[in-house]
């Protein structure tokens, strides 16, 4: 009797080998199957046990056979019956016990028992392969980190060396530098100097030039500062260059109120002209300090007075509110190319102001005497003159 725990884990038992070898043939009994062996109470695997090596070797019988019929001595004479029954009887030890119902003893057979087989030679032979694969792998990264290691701390002290040892170009007098030279950090080669020129008197004696050096008759030309009344004047010269630049010219003609895109234009040059005179004022002021440092703007100056500057300013001020007046009432006035009419009441009064301050302002520059010595305010007199600002239709 064999008591097996299959691979699932259930229990089966097996009366004799015949059932035992049918089980192994059918696949019920597998080689990581148990048995339990009684003298020592404990399950062992089943391929020690000698009737299962015996069944997968071929040695036991594989499947049941059919019983043979025995003999009938009945059917023989007299005197054959002794010596057949002596025939019937068995030789030598037999071959294999069939008693079943004893369960394996390890003692009892001589077989050693043998561990369970390993897996096949390949198998080994690809696992060893991948071990070796994964030691020479390590290995590899272990030098290559500490190659890299010892690299990067040899080179904090390395790269000073190669630096002082670089060769660096030789610079001769009249050579371009090279485009790709790195000039701070290359070391630089200069040529020895040059004897000294003999001195001379502060006459007019000849001064004989050196072999080989070529002369010319062309005069020579010193360069100097522009004086006071010549700084002056370029100054001026400027910010007439940027008045025309801007075509500051005719400011309250006809076509500059036709539409809202003359309107925007004329608004800009405007702002463009008070801009020029802004920087007109501060040249002004650095020409002062430049040649004039301990009297600024005193006795036969030629900066402009403050009431000049001030007026110029609010004059342009005055200009550009009007034309923003007229762009914020886009679609609510009216213009026939002499008056203009506003359907808001406070727009109409505040245009018919800044008219009238224009007008006055203008008529009391023209007429003064003082305006025929001044600079920026004539030149504006002259880009309003020849049309005024439209009149007012109440």
């Amino acid at each position: 009797m064999y008591r097996i725990r299959l691979e699932s884990g259930e229990e089966a038992v097996y009366r004799s080998a015949e059932e035992l070898a049918l089980a192994v043939s059918s696949g019920v009994v597998s080689p990581t199957a148990e048995v339990f062996h009684n003298a020592a109470s404990r399950w062992l695997p089943i391929n020690i046990h000698p009737d299962y090596r015996a069944v997968i070797t071929g040695k036991g019988p594989a499947l049941p056979a059919l019983p043979e019929p025995e003999p009938s001595l009945g059917d023989l004479p007299p005197s054959l019956k002794g010596e057949a029954a002596a025939s019937l009887e068995p030789q030598g030890p037999p071959l294999l016990s069939l008693d079943f119902t004893a369960e394996y003893d390890p003692a009892r057979d001589p077989t050693p028992l043998t561990a369970a087989p390993g897996p096949p030679p390949h198998l080994q032979v690809s696992r060893a392969r991948k071990l070796r694969t994964m030691l020479a792998l390590a290995m590899g990264l272990a030098a290559m980190t500490i190659v890299g290691g010892g690299s990067l701390a040899a080179w904090r002290y390395l790269l000073p060396w190669l630096e002082a040892h670089r060769p660096g170009p030789v610079i001769s007098e009249g050579m371009p530098p090279d485009p790709g030279l790195d000039t701070d950090s290359a070391p630089t080669v200069y040529p020895a100097p040059r004897p000294p020129l003999p001195l001379v008197a502060e006459s007019t004696a000849e001064v004989t030039p050196p072999p080989g050096t070529r002369t010319t008759r062309l005069p020579a030309t010193r360069n100097r500062n522009p004086g006071y009344l010549e700084a002056y004047a370029d100054a001026r010269a400027e910010m007439d260059e940027s008045f025309a630049y801007v075509n500051f010219q005719r400011v309250f003609a006809a076509s500059r109120f036709a539409t809202p895109e003359s309107l925007r234009a004329a608004r800009r040059m405007v702002q463009a002209a008070a801009n020029i005179l802004r920087v007109y004022r501060g040249r002004e002021v650095m020409l002062e300090q430049t040649y004039r440092p301990d009297d600024p703007g005193g006795q036969g100056t030629f900066r402009e007075p403050f009431e000049t500057a001030e007026a110029t300013r609010a004059l342009l001020a005055n200009i550009d509110s009007l034309y923003g007046v007229v762009l914020t009432q886009q679609g609510r006035f009216s213009y026939n190319g002499e008056t203009v009419s506003f359907e808001d009441s406070h727009a109409a009064e505040e245009y018919g102001d800044l008219r009238r301050q224009i007008l006055i302002t203008m008529g009391q520059w023209r007429d003064s005497a003082a305006s025929r010595n001044l600079v920026t305010m004539p030149r504006l007199i002259r880009a309003l003159a020849g049309a005024a600002p439209p009149l007012l239709k109440r």
